[in-house]
């Protein structure tokens, strides 16, 4: 590897009023050598030509105020010989084209040079050399990923972000080749990928390599790339973000011509397929001609007349209510509101206006354009994928360009409008496929209206209709566009059973067969495929509904279904111990039910049976089980999945720890595995189960009891030791908090023990207790019953940890999580990270939780251990605003001000919270004179230490 280019702002700049009088002057790009070693030392010479340097301007003269960072220092090394054909090594580069002040410098003073490092930095070559780098990596992009992101907290991608703006101003045609490089390196990259993993796409055998078609000034050739390559310019797709800004800088660009400059559309068009290769430009350019329809003119219908941009525009479309990873459009992009828009749109509107102007001319060639789009369409189109069916789609896009396939008509304010209606046989020939497609929306209808609930509660207006619907198509099932085809007809023949369980509908005795043979099906036969672990989420699974109905078979109200125990028992058994922890946590759920149902093998129901009537009933176990009690049946599925809950040893051929089932009473069994042998997953539905079990008069409930004490026992002893090794996935989050629910129910039914177990356990885990106590926060901020608990709960909460810290536990010597878990003790409104709209979850929430003064006296304990952090003084403010405006400015304000004192440094621009609330109170009509002169303390303060938002607020009072 050679040395290369390195750029780094100078850290000793003249004064601001001096840098308007100074540029810096550096080697020319001739002295520049790509064989010889090059050092040049800055020279700062006088000039009056240069503009203020406060005030700056992008490329199409939007005006943008930065500071002045003009000076830089290039150590300029050997550069590797362009003929040596050895990739450069750019990771080196990052603050040369990264950084925007540094582009912006050299794209005025040495643009060629910025060229080269740009495409040097970017483009990342396969290191073929290595023998370590033989395989491609499968996420690897080919293209170097941009260094100043923000991730969720801001775009990753934007026309600002990279050289690609500056350099389109300087050198305006070689940064579009240069682009054009980039873009065809990532396509290519992209589709080789994909040609070589099946992974990428459901036909391995077909290889997308792009589409070969007759573009305005690019000719017939092959452009490369796929539906995602496509839509790089909307930021919608897969792909690598520095591609992503260069075409939001190229899209910038070229409105800049048309709407500022005002030159013609195919003359734009023309110059950004120069050299174009790829399927990320062409995408770019139909965007533009569809945003612009007045200066389009006709040069929109060359585009129309290809097939595959048909479908290319349609997926693009669709993916328009995906997020942007740029953002939204801003306010004066041209065409905003035509985004979203399909070509199946753009004619019907193209045709409709010029049928109602009355231009004739355009309606005669718009008609030539879906003659010669006709004239395009083939079998092979879309390769060996081509229908029937494809080539009248296809039909039907080409209507769309017709005049005689529109109607006038009359609106109701008195207007006149068009209104099309296919040709008769673009209906024949698309009757099969909407008809297949309506099946497949009936489908997806009964999956999101039954599975939505996880126990399978639904709307019962119209429950017995679309079961029938579910019969119908679980005969015949659509094309699969779901996972697994039969998940909707399991959801509703679940929620079937659930209604009908629960006295709300009656079925016939056929509905019943049906539905319960289908549920006992998928629990006996469930799909389970190569890529299938115990961590993988799909609640809307037909297993999943299979949970909820079939331990309703065990009930009475099930007992004419010509179902015997022992097949009842067995479905049971494998959905206890299935592979996804999603199946086994629904199991519970389903057999709540069962334990409030009277016992049907007791004379005295509520009684527990004597060891020997259990023995016996063991020793008949082997044989027919019809007069087992439903109570045993449910419970030996209970402690079945128990069983493998345990990790073995390392299996070096194995490269993983298999599970090492336990033997023996479950009970004794559980007690004897190590903390690191738990899998706290598997513990989840057995504590679920047994809770409710325990809680009933069944004649397991004893039983129950004795197993759920060390059941809670293993789970404190295996959730303390993987939180402290940090071991945390999706679904273990979510078996956790169902876990924290069993324990904040039991805690509000007046048996606080399992609770208080775990956090004098957690007491010294600071990730445990963290976690714990989020948790909470998190279930009582979604759960309005939950809520409701708090006043009860949480003061025994903050009783038993602060107890537990001041006789020596001490969660906050863990060096990350430490002030975390201290924090947590204050309940507050906590969002969910999947709650689409957490503003409204956290407005109700604040609506009914506990009165802060409930708290008062452990508050003022807790402040003595949380001493002031971010953390406290977040947690502190989030419960403050529960409390009416008036309480928050007096009571909350004193709070918030005792905890930080005149430790303002602690919490200066690190407390989320504060400022922002500060601002609130100031201009509350609530607040007294002692208040306003608290808050201008705090303010202050935070000044004082550097929080540029108070400065904001500082800045109100001059």
């Amino acid at each position: 590897m050679g040395r290369f280019l390195r750029a780094v702002a100078v850290s000793a700049l003249p004064a601001p009023g001096m840098l308007q009088g100074w540029r810096l002057t550096m080697c020319s790009p001739a002295a520049v050598s790509l064989t010889a070693p090059c050092r040049a030392a800055p020279q700062l010479t006088r000039t009056s030509e240069l503009a203020p340097a406060s005030i700056e301007r992008d490329p199409f003269g939007h005006t943008r105020y930065r500071p002045c960072w003009w000076a830089l220092v290039f150590n300029c090394h050997q550069l590797p010989p362009a003929a040596a054909g050895k990739p450069l090594v750019c990771g080196f580069l990052a603050p040369a084209v990264e950084s925007e002040h540094a582009a912006l410098s050299m794209a005025r003073t040495h643009p060629g040079l910025l060229l080269l490092l740009t495409e040097a930095y970017y483009i990342e070559k396969p290191r073929t050399d290595d023998p370590w780098y033989s395989n491609p990596d499968p996420l690897d992009e080919g293209v170097r990923g941009h260094t100043r992101t923000l991730g969720v907290f801001g775009p990753m991608a934007a026309w600002d972000f990279g050289p690609f703006s500056w350099l389109l101003r300087a050198k305006p045609i070689e940064t579009l080749q240069m682009i054009h490089r980039l873009l065809d390196h990532a396509a290519s990259t992209r589709v080789g990928r994909r040609g070589k993993s099946s992974s990428f796409d459901a036909y391995p055998d077909e290889p997308f390599r792009g589409v070969e078609f007759d573009l305005p000034g690019g000719g017939r050739q092959q452009y490369i790339g796929d539906e995602h390559v496509w839509s790089w310019y909307r930021g919608t797709s897969v792909g690598p973000y520095p591609c992503m800004s260069a075409l939001l800088s190229v899209e910038l660009f070229a409105d800049h011509l048309v709407d500022t400059l005002g030159l013609p559309m195919s003359e734009v068009t023309e110059l950004l397929m120069r050299g174009c290769r790829n399927l990320a430009m062409p995408g770019l350019i139909v965007g533009m001609l569809v945003r612009h329809p007045d200066s389009a003119g006709t040069e929109l219908g060359r585009w129309l007349a290809q097939p595959e941009i048909w479908h290319l525009e349609s997926i693009r479309a669709a993916a328009e209510f995906n997020p942007h990873v740029q953002g939204a459009d801003s306010a004066d992009t041209v065409g905003r509101d035509r985004r979203r828009l399909t070509f199946l749109q753009v004619a019907e509107q193209t045709t409709g206006t010029a049928l109602l102007t009355g231009n004739l001319d355009r309606l005669t060639v718009l008609h030539k354009v879906g003659d010669e789009l006709l004239r395009r369409s083939s079998d092979t189109v879309f390769g060996s994928r081509a229908t029937s069916g494809t080539l009248s789609m296809i039909k039907g896009w080409a209507s769309r360009l017709y005049a005689q396939n529109y109607h006038l008509v009359e609106l109701d304010d008195g207007r006149t409008g068009v209104l099309y209606v296919p040709p008769p046989d673009v209906v024949t020939g698309l009757a099969p496929e909407n008809a297949e497609h309506a099946r497949n929306q009936q489908a997806i209808r009964l999956l999101m209206t039954y599975a939505k609930n996880e126990d399978r509660s639904a709307p019962l207006e119209t429950l017995t209709a679309d079961l029938d619907l579910a019969r119908a198509l679980a005969a015949d099932p659509p094309e699969q566009v779901l996972p697994q085809p039969m998940d909707p007809m399991a959801a509703t023949a679940a929620a079937a059973m659930v209604a009908y369980a629960n006295g709300f509908i009656g079925i016939t005795k056929d509905d019943i067969d049906w539905a319960a043979n289908l549920l006992l099906d998928i629990a006996l036969y469930p799909h389970v495929d190569e890529y299938a672990v115990m961590s993988s989420l799909h609640s809307m699974g037909a297993d999943r509904s299979a949970a909820i109905g079939v331990p309703l078979l065990l009930l009475e109200t099930f007992d004419a279904a010509p179902f015997d125990r022992e097949s009842i028992q067995q479905a049971l058994f494998r959905l206890s111990t299935s592979l996804f922890d999603e199946v086994r946590c629904a199991l519970p759920l389903g057999l709540a039910r069962v334990w409030s149902a009277p016992c049907d093998a007791n004379p005295e129901p509520g009684t527990s049976r004597s060891a020997l009537a259990r023995a016996w009933s063991a020793l008949r176990s082997t044989g027919p089980k019809q007069n087992r009690c439903r109570h045993e049946i449910a419970w030996t599925a209970v402690e079945a999945s128990l069983r493998d809950c345990r990790l073995g040893p390392w299996n070096k051929q194995l490269q993983r720890r298999p599970i090492e089932p336990l033997s023996g009473p479950p009970a004794k069994a559980l007690r004897e595995v190590g903390a690191d042998q738990l899998l706290v997953n598997r513990l989840t539905a057995p504590i679920m189960a047994a809770t409710d079990a325990a809680h009933s008069e069944s004649c397991v409930a004893s039983r129950a009891r004795h197993l759920l004490d060390t059941l809670w026992e293993a789970h404190r002893k295996g959730a303390a030791h993987w939180a402290m090794k940090g071991y945390s996935q999706a679904t273990f989050r979510e078996c956790h908090r169902r876990v924290i629910r069993v324990l904040m129910d039991t805690a509000a039914e007046g048996n606080s023990s399992p609770l208080k177990g775990h956090l004098r356990e957690f007491a010294s885990n600071a990730p445990a207790l963290a976690q714990l106590l989020h948790n909470l926060s998190l279930l009582c901020t979604y759960d309005a019953e939950l809520r409701r608990a708090l006043p009860n709960v949480w003061p025994t909460v903050m009783q038993t940890v602060l107890d537990a810290i001041e006789s020596g536990a001490d969660p906050r010597k863990h060096p990350y999580q430490g002030k975390k878990a201290v924090a947590a003790l204050i309940p507050h409104p906590t969002p969910d990270m999947a709650d689409t709209d957490p503003s409204v979850s956290l407005n109700t929430a604040r609506g009914a939780w506990i009165n802060p003064e409930t708290l008062g006296p452990l508050i003022a304990r807790w402040m003595n251990v949380a001493h002031t952090t971010p953390e406290s003084v977040d947690a502190l403010i989030g419960l403050i605003e529960t409390a009416p405006r008036s309480w928050q400015a007096t009571t909350g304000l004193q709070w918030v001000n005792d905890l930080v004192s005149d430790r303002y440094k602690a919490v200066a621009s690190r407390s989320w919270r504060l400022p922002g609330w500060l601002e609130i109170l100031r201009a509350s009509s609530e607040l007294q004179p002692s208040g306003r002169a608290l808050i201008q303390r705090l303010i202050d303060g935070l000044v004082t230490n550097g929080d540029t938002r108070a400065v904001k607020l500082q800045r109100l009072d001059e």
